[in-house]
């Protein structure tokens, strides 16, 4: 027990002090992990976010205008190699695994039924969501991510990784 002599006196105010500088540091550096990171100059939020997250922001922004524009003009087999296969997706309460670019065109209308396809269309750059995991649209109905390109994953290619038409 530290009794109110000149020596556990001292003993506690250092432990008060050193408690407070580690508490003070604990919140600076949870406030600087919180904040956003700045734009680079000439940049935008979103391109200094998908930098930081996956090292470059082009190849996705670029992706989105592609889907955008194919989506649009109701070219299904552009939006078909724009998708990473095998797909896993749930369709009318049951899991349906898409393996190939003619599984997907035959289940099109219901993998991107109009209110997805609007979603699509209504997208903002600016406005996408983003995790480590991808990037989404509305609330879930597609993520698309950076797919390895490779076994060593070198390179990698931007493709819808995920459709939940029900979302």
């Amino acid at each position: 027990m530290i009794t109110p002599s000149g020596t556990g006196v001292h003993l506690v105010r250092r432990a008060r002090y050193c408690c407070a500088l580690l508490v003070a540091g604990v919140l600076f550096m949870t406030a600087a992990l919180a904040a956003p990171p700045a734009a680079p100059s000439g940049g935008t939020g979103m391109d200094a976010r998908l930098d930081l997250l996956f090292g470059e922001h082009d190849p996705y922004r670029s992706f989105l205008q592609e889907l955008q524009s194919a989506v649009a003009a109701d070219e299904r087999s552009r939006v078909a190699t724009m998708v990473s296969y095998p797909l896993r997706t749930k369709l009318h309460g049951h899991t349906l695994r898409v393996a190939t670019t003619k599984q997907f065109l035959s289940h099109y209308d219901e993998l991107l039924p109009q209110a997805t396809r609007a979603l699509i269309a209504a997208q903002a750059y600016e406005a996408l969501f983003v995790n480590s995991q991808g990037v989404m649209i509305g609330n879930g109905q597609l993520w698309f991510s950076g797919v390895c390109s490779d076994a060593l994953c070198s390179s990698r290619t931007i493709k819808i990784i995920a459709l939940n038409p029900a979302a």
